[in-house]
């Protein structure tokens, strides 16, 4: 497996560098980048990290962007998590707040076999035996929207 990138400049001198991990299952769970002494900068460019549930869903991405010089507001970090049902669809994320508590979820649509037609609510906040945790309250599921902002 790669574990490490690195860019050259034209005088074949380092610009940056990528690392990569994995877990036991081979899984990536981290990248980093870092500016190298040809680039002219130090530090790190990127960060990320990613967490898996026992059926290697993607639970949570963190991930930090360094500064641009001379750009106001940029770099920062977020972590974004993501909720499956029992048959491993993404049915929850976001970058805020409190995951979903327990509850059920009904596909009744055999055009649309990965379009939720009801989701109901079970205020005991369990999770099922593969540790997928289920969804919240919600009428109509048709798009989940995975907000990206760095502050």
């Amino acid at each position: 497996m790669i574990n490490t990138v690195t860019y050259l400049t034209t005088a074949s001198t380092g610009l940056s560098s990528e690392q990569y991990s994995y877990d036991a299952d081979l899984r990536a769970t981290g990248a980093t980048a870092t500016w190298l002494s040809g680039s002219g900068s130090s530090g790190t460019i990127l960060s990320q990290t990613r967490t898996y549930d026992p059926s290697s869903n993607v639970t949570s991405l963190s991930t930090t962007l360094a500064a641009v010089p001379g750009a106001s507001g940029s770099g920062g970090s977020e972590t974004q998590n993501f909720c499956y049902d029992e048959q491993n669809r993404l049915i929850w994320a976001g970058n805020g707040g409190t995951q979903p508590g327990a509850g059920s979820v009904t596909y009744g649509d055999n055009n649309h076999v990965h379009a939720a037609t009801n989701m109901g609510n079970n205020p005991e906040g369990r999770t099922d035996p593969t540790g997928h945790c289920w969804p919240f309250l919600m009428h109509h599921a048709h798009y989940v929207t995975i907000p990206v902002s760095f502050r």
